[in-house]
């Protein structure tokens, strides 16, 4: 392996973690499970609101603040 390898690997690696953070969830069962209640509460109490179709659009950012808030009680 050398140096060129080295870097298109580490390209590969960073593209891939930049895609899983600008990958939209859209359904509760897309999301990972810790954060399903969080999610879910949220739309129990309508500060989450979904399309026609009943989906929302999330990136893995606003779910992790999403968990931290709720964590902090601030959704009740």
């Amino acid at each position: 392996m050398d140096e060129i390898d080295v870097k298109r690997i580490a390209h590969e690696e960073a593209q891939r973690v930049c895609d899983k953070y600008r990958e939209l969830y859209t359904e509760i069962d897309e999301v990972w499970s810790n954060a399903r209640p969080t999610i879910q509460k949220l739309l129990n109490k309508g500060f989450l609101e979904t399309d026609e179709d009943g989906k929302f659009a999330l990136t893995y950012d606003a779910i992790e603040v999403l968990v931290i808030n709720d964590k902090a009680h601030l959704y009740g």
